[in-house]
């Protein structure tokens, strides 16, 4: 049985889905893209993630919006939006935002 921790799911073009390889740290990204190179920006990627500490970096999707769900305690996300205001935004369990993309808004 898939568990998404470990195995992160894709959904693509029409309508299809897919259990992805064990997740392995960063390097795995790329040879997801590979994998779904064909979908283009169509493509998404579900995973799940626990963290025990605040992170030390920054990251950003130029290409898609990104939902971030919280499953479990409490999280809290610094913001940079495209038209460069900031928000921080408090999740408890059950909890989610959109992260917007330049020239994709949040709805």
């Amino acid at each position: 049985m898939p568990h998404l921790p470990t195995n992160p799911a894709h959904l693509g073009r029409a309508a299809s889905a897919s259990v992805e390889p064990d997740f392995t740290g960063p390097d795995w990204f790329e040879a997801y893209a590979a994998r779904h190179e064909a979908d283009g920006q169509d493509g998404r990627l579900v995973s799940q993630f626990a963290f025990s500490e605040s992170w030390d970096s920054w990251e950003m999707h130029p290409h898609g919006a990104e939902l971030v769900i919280c499953t479990q305690g409490a999280c809290t996300l610094h913001q940079e939006h495209a038209d460069g205001s900031t928000e921080t935004v408090t999740l408890a369990p059950g909890d989610y935002v959109i992260n917007a993309s330049s020239g994709v808004p949040a709805t």
